[in-house]
């Protein structure tokens, strides 16, 4: 029999080589533009920000998905300008997250009043009150206001609310703020009460501003002889300066021992005006009653308040309605639990005017009963001042003694308090906060920073405040999202742009693949024709 020939043999198999691997490429190929085009409906996002801002929170997830019933938003947006296409793209965006995490609960959709025409556009302005936004932009290179609209309408049951965008389009919290509408709308409102007598101010204004977007909130004055503090979900100790009544210390220890939250905004000392027409002011340390209470509560606070030359804001001080810089600058605390579901979530530092000491007994607050979390601590550069002090636009602070800090002024508990007025009363576990400062939130110092660049700090204690309420609610919806902060722009591609990125990249991929799979071919073809070559060539001989 003849033997075949040996190199057609080989020649034979390597040309079949070469056929199994160029289908086999072609396979990839193809398998690799398949799946691209497969995948045009899908829309995987994958947020890989540290703090998550281009997801929602699990709690807005969860707040969502419980909705009794429907939430319907109307997105009405239109003639945005090209400059805010990111805003526009990040709003859309965060509706669609709570329209997928809601189970269909809530539904939006988008309508552009300019292509609905005038009439469309007046019914809408008489029946919705939603009318044109005039807005600034460029046009051409020259700033001009053009009419745009940019209004989001919530509706529940017979409830409904409107959102529009604040001063260029600053989305800082957009997430705290949509959460809390939904809350607003579909969830009954907790009740707040603050306190006022005994020198407690009269009004409270910024703690109403600040909370009645969440909760229902109501003054309450426990100087009279007819108050009640049954309806409070949280009750708020609005830093009196004079001594409590026995029924006023009473109503507020039953209050804390029926389990319900409590909010201590206190002062160390009190500061009145010198005299008739003086431009300063003496401070000196108070007793209110409440610093017994407190103490068998597990709490100390100090008749004082504590300065800092190094970390520091600047100080002011009002006598009546007229302010003036003093030489007592503001402690600038840092915040120590700013976990993301922690009682002063996200916060770093806090400006604290006039705060005090607090801190804790070892016999009562360490006990395994109560739960203590240390909140915020002063610099190693302050120092406390106990005695008679001045408060003048032109006389410096001087430490009193060698004693430095870091000093606490503010601490959560957690627990169960022993009764301050009938100590055979078995307490319920409830939530406290006592903090050395009430003026953080005080009206003529947040007005102040309102007004003016220089104190500008003083407007983050109005987001303290709604962390703290939260907590001592336990409301983790609104705790873990507030210090979410907006994500930064990304860029905005056409839809022509958009295909070729998307089967460029198929592309792109499907060819790398290919000359890689070509070249090691080429490599391997060639490895093995020399070493066929060579074997053949032996065989001849």
């Amino acid at each position: 029999m003849k033997k075949p020939n040996s190199l057609f043999s080989m020649q034979h198999v390597k040309r079949s080589s070469s056929r199994h691997a160029l289908i086999s490429l072609l396979a990839i190929l193809f398998s690799v533009l398949l799946i691209n085009v497969a995948s045009e409906g899908i829309s995987t996002r994958v947020d890989l920000t540290t703090s998550n801002i281009y997801s929602l929170d699990v709690a807005s997830k969860a707040l969502v998905a419980g909705l009794d019933e429907r939430i319907h938003a109307t997105a009405y947006i239109g003639n945005v300008p090209n400059e805010n296409a990111f805003e526009q793209q990040y709003v859309e965006s965060l509706l669609e997250r709570y329209s997928e995490a809601s189970n269909g609960k809530l539904t939006w959709e988008k309508i552009d009043p300019f292509e609905r025409g005038r009439e469309f556009q007046n019914q809408l302005r008489d029946d919705e009150q939603i009318d044109k936004i005039l807005w600034f932009s460029l046009v051409d290179g020259v700033p001009q206001q053009i009419p745009i609209y940019f209004q989001i309408k919530f509706k529940y049951l017979d409830q409904s609310e409107v959102w529009t965008p604040p001063a260029q389009f600053n989305l800082n919290g957009l997430e705290y703020t949509f959460t809390s509408l939904f809350k607003r709308l579909a969830y009954p409102r907790k009740q707040i009460l603050v306190t006022q007598g005994f020198g407690s101010p009269a009004e409270a204004r910024v703690i109403l501003s600040s909370l009645s977007n969440n909760y229902a909130v109501n003054m309450v004055d426990i100087a009279s002889e007819t108050f009640s503090l049954d309806p409070a979900d949280v009750l708020i100790v609005n830093g009196p300066t004079e001594l409590l009544s026995s029924q006023a210390l009473g109503d507020i220890d039953a209050y804390v021992t029926s389990g319900k939250p409590v909010l201590f905004l206190l002062r160390g000392m009190k500061f009145q005006p010198m005299g008739q027409n003086s431009k300063s002011l003496i401070g000196v340390p108070v007793q209110t009653g409440l610093e017994n209470m407190l103490k068998n509560y597990g709490v100390t606070l100090h008749s004082e308040i504590i300065l800092d030359p190094i970390q520091n804001s600047l100080g002011a001080a009002f006598v009546g309605n007229n302010g003036f810089l003093t030489k007592e600058p503001f402690p600038l605390v840092d915040i120590i639990s700013s976990q993301s579901h922690g009682v002063l979530a996200g916060m770093k530092k806090l400006v604290m005017p006039y705060t005090s000491r607090i801190t804790l007994n070892n016999d009562q607050a360490t006990s395994a009963q109560i739960k203590t979390t240390l909140l915020a601590q002063t610099s190693d550069a302050s120092f406390f001042h106990d005695k008679v002090l001045t408060v003048a636009q032109d006389i410096p602070f001087t430490p009193l003694t060698e004693d430095r800090g870091p000093y606490s002024t503010g601490y959560a508990l957690e627990g169960t308090f022993p009764s301050f007025t009938n100590p055979s009363t078995q307490g319920k576990s409830t939530r406290m906060i006592a903090f050395g400062s009430a003026d953080f939130v005080g009206d003529a110092y947040v007005s102040l920073a309102q007004r003016s660049p220089l104190f500008q700090n003083l407007v983050f204690g109005q987001y303290a405040l709604s962390s703290m309420v939260d907590w001592l609610l336990d409301d983790r919806t609104l705790t873990a999202i507030m210090s979410k902060q907006a994500p930064q722009p990304m860029a905005v591609i056409s839809p022509s742009q958009k295909a070729w990125a998307k089967y460029g990249a198929g592309l792109g991929v499907s060819f790398f693949i290919l000359l890689i799979a070509v070249a090691m071919h080429f490599i391997s073809d060639k490895k093995r024709y020399s070493i066929d070559i060579s074997t053949f060539k032996t065989k001849e001989k």
